[in-house]
């Protein structure tokens, strides 16, 4: 832990980091790497996970952080607000930043030991002053960011196909398997070597493979988590998975600046890949980018 900015007497937290590599340089020099908990959360792997129906947003992140013991906090503006959709197979922070792009959030740990999760707070009104000598840091930079004219911002709204997939058909070893499905399904049916086939439910009744993060056991030696299939087999055999898909029906949303042209697409910016965007909160997201920019 950082405690002391400048080594007073009155010491100061600045947050809680993690030692990821160091280097004994010479007899009395070292050199540290360390990390927040965001940084942590890059190294750890998530499975992926899907939200047919709008969510709190404290639900989904007590699903996806509880498990893996990653402490936050939220904050109770943000509690009621609702999401839903697609989190890809990545890592717990990509999985982070898909969730806060559509919840109007941020997450930081500047000064906390916890993961804070805060609305967005942007400027509403611009400023004009002069910064005096004896004002400026003396390893401040400013950088211009890139001039965006135009803003493209796709949707992803998830609907059940009616086709039937393969999801898995492969000959496995005896021992412990793992199996991430890299798109959402439902009606899962899973056929391997012992066991009759076997179907996922909501306790209602209905038959979706990811929903939520809920565990659910299936057959004895099956185990689906929120995305994934585990499998313990005895012997080897060949397991075969179906089930179909949820499919995504894509819709961009646009913002263009009064007057700008451009002809070469330079200054535009295009997000294709936040699958938590929906038609439900896509304006909302895309009013959040322009005023950024």
């Amino acid at each position: 832990r950082v405690l002391d900015e400048n080594d007073n007497p009155d010491d100061r937290f600045l947050g809680k980091f993690y030692l990821e590599d160091w280097e004994n340089t010479s007899e009395y020099e070292f050199e540290f790497t360390a990390v927040d908990l965001l940084g942590v959360m890059e190294s750890m792997d998530y499975d992926g996970g899907f939200w047919s129906t709008a969510t709190k947003l404290n639900t989904v992140l007590s699903q996806i952080l509880d498990p893996a013991d990653l402490p936050y906090s939220l904050d109770s503006s943000l509690v009621d607000v609702e999401i839903k959709g697609w989190i890809p197979p990545g890592n717990f922070r990509k999985a982070m930043q898909q969730i806060c792009f559509a919840a109007g959030a941020t997450a930081a740990t500047a000064r906390s030991q916890y993961l804070q999760i805060k609305p967005i707070s942007l400027p509403e009104a611009m400023f004009t002053a002069k910064i005096k000598d004896s004002q400026r840091g003396l390893s401040q930079s400013v950088k211009l960011l890139p001039l965006i004219t135009s803003i493209e911002l796709v949707s992803h709204n998830y609907e059940q196909g009616v086709e039937l997939e393969t999801i898995f058909d492969e000959e496995l070893e005896a021992g412990s398997h793992k199996i991430i499905f890299e798109k959402p399904y439902y009606d899962i049916v899973v056929n391997g070597p012992g066991y009759a086939p076997f179907a996922m439910a909501t306790e209602g009744g209905d038959y979706i493979a990811t929903e939520n993060g809920d565990y659910i056991e299936v057959g004895g030696e099956y185990v689906f988590g929120p995305n994934a299939l585990y499998l313990e087999l005895s012997e080897a055999g060949t397991v075969t998975i179906t089930g179909y898909p949820w499919i995504d029906s894509k819709r961009a949303y646009i913002f263009r600046e009064t007057g700008a042209v451009d002809f070469s697409n330079k200054n535009t910016l295009k997000i294709e890949d936040a699958t938590m965007i929906n038609i439900n909160n896509a304006q909302d997201a895309l009013n959040r980018v322009r005023d950024f920019y």
